[in-house]
């Protein structure tokens, strides 16, 4: 699993970044029982959601905790999860959708939180919401779709003594899908970066408000009404500064205010004219596979298909593994294209065994961009997409 970024990835207040359960036991969900017994206790866990989770409210969950979806398998309904006053948890690869509340809620304090890679859809109230002096979040990689109140960020007006100095969210590569508002909606944060989203067919997109800062760049912006407002209904000011932005169709322009500082931490922005592509390819779910849970228990078990796997980590940088499994010995060729169709790589070109095979790719030499890996074996052929991004 790619390592966390943007604020999620700051060490401190006596944390080195986010790493969730990785000094856990590795355990499988596949019922809310089972789930329900791993994010109530105490003890660190990586949590393989292999399942429909079925909530009935907000559930809270403990610290070093890493919750992942397998495959297109991880879906939390019906409820959500609140992250109250807890730390190091990522979140990654499910599907959250129906929540009677929110579907993620991080508050009173809570800090090193990741969601990354999540489709989030048709909330009663926000999909993710950060408030009450919660911090060092990053929100990346995720799509909103059918859905209003997106992602509240400081939750009342009166809540400044608990929230001036924290409220530092990083929200990158997310894919706002004609939601309506708040993407965020800021109130009294320390610095709130958004960068390299896409934003379509929105009320509004970026809010600052009750002097937050709030440094919004390198985006596209496409059919949205407001891409920035600086205040928000009864709400007053906050600082906003835009820059390498794209504004495709918006109605009004974007509003701007003061000065903001730099984020601390290093970053490397794709141009704002590659997101569209990029998000719609890469953002939401990833079909994410341990790797122990291809063959690794069936070893002696006979292959009866050809098949490619989605390469994982992806999106990657700069290293990722492509997996493919072979029901007879058969000559394969691995190949890298660029969307244009040239060649750049061939990974493998020789006669192979029967069996599951994995082939690790570095794309150091690369641009960020979408490439495409084609399997050849004899008669099979399959060509999937993966994401780099530097």
């Amino acid at each position: 699993m790619n390592a966390a970024d943007g604020w999620a990835s700051v060490n401190e207040p006596g944390q080195n970044g986010t790493t969730g359960g990785a000094n856990g036991d590795v355990v499988v969900a596949t019922n809310t029982t089972e789930f329900l017994t791993y994010i109530l206790k105490a003890d660190p866990y990586i949590i393989h959601v292999n399942g429909t989770i079925n909530l009935a409210g907000m559930i809270s969950m403990q610290s070093n905790k890493t919750v992942v979806g397998v495959d297109s398998n991880g879906i939390i309904r019906g409820g959500g999860l609140n992250i109250s006053g807890k730390s190091n948890i990522i979140i990654r690869n499910l599907l959250f959708e129906g929540s009677v509340d929110d579907a993620i809620n991080v508050q009173e304090s809570s800090h090193h939180i990741w969601i990354d890679h999540c489709d989030f859809t048709n909330a009663y109230d926000g999909a993710v919401d950060i408030k009450r002096g919660s911090d060092f979040v990053t929100v990346s990689w995720n799509r909103f779709y059918n859905h209003d109140k997106t992602s509240l960020l400081g939750h009342s007006d009166n809540n400044g003594a608990q929230d001036i100095g924290h409220l530092r969210v990083t929200y990158h590569h997310n894919w706002y899908d004609h939601t309506v508002q708040r993407h965020p909606r800021v109130r009294f944060s320390a610095l709130c970066h958004v960068y390299n989203n896409y934003f379509i067919g929105n009320n509004y997109g970026v809010g600052s408000a009750m002097d937050a800062e709030v440094l919004v760049e390198y985006n596209y912006f496409k059919n949205v009404k407001d891409p920035t407002l600086v205040g928000v209904g009864a709400s007053g000011p906050g600082d906003l500064v835009e820059r390498n932005n794209i504004f495709d169709n918006c109605t009004n322009p974007a509003q701007t205010r003061g000065t903001v500082p730099e984020p601390p931490y290093s970053y490397a922005p794709d141009s704002a004219a590659a997101i569209p592509a990029m998000l719609e390819a890469g953002a939401g779910r990833i079909g994410y596979n341990p790797a122990t849970s291809i063959a690794d228990d069936a070893k002696n078990a006979v292959l009866k298909s050809f098949e490619l796997v989605q390469n994982y980590p992806n999106p990657f940088n700069p290293k990722t593994t492509i997996q493919f499994q072979l029901p007879e010995p058969e000559h394969v060729r691995l190949t890298i294209y660029n969307l244009s169709g040239q060649e750049l790589a061939v990974l493998l070109d020789e006669r192979l065994t029967v069996g599951t095979h994995r082939i690790a790719f570095d794309a150091g030499h690369l641009s960020s961009g979408l490439y495409l890996y084609q399997l050849r074996a004899g008669h099979f052929t399959r060509v999937k997409k993966m994401l780099f991004t530097k």
